[in-house]
């Protein structure tokens, strides 16, 4: 069976996804110190990444300039 095509909105979750796991690889943190950069609790946090489409704009933000995403990335992100 072909291979079906991701919807915009996987595409963006899976780019946000990318983000975060890379950004955490590169400066080492730990997913307690990245629950702390959103602002969320460390459940909140579990289930974001679950559901990546529940971040919020203010907890995407914080990432970003925490973590120093370049603009295409954050656009690659909330683009719908």
């Amino acid at each position: 069976m072909p291979r079906l095509k991701l919807s915009d909105l996987e595409q963006s979750n899976r780019k946000l996804l990318e983000a975060i796991k890379g950004s955490s690889a590169f400066y080492d943190i730990s997913s307690d110190e990245q629950a702390g950069i959103a602002g969320v609790s460390r459940a909140t946090w579990y289930r974001r990444l679950q559901h990546p489409g529940e971040f919020t704009l203010d907890e995407i933000r914080r990432m970003s300039k925490r973590y120093h995403w370049p603009e295409q990335t954050l656009i690659h992100i909330l683009r719908v």
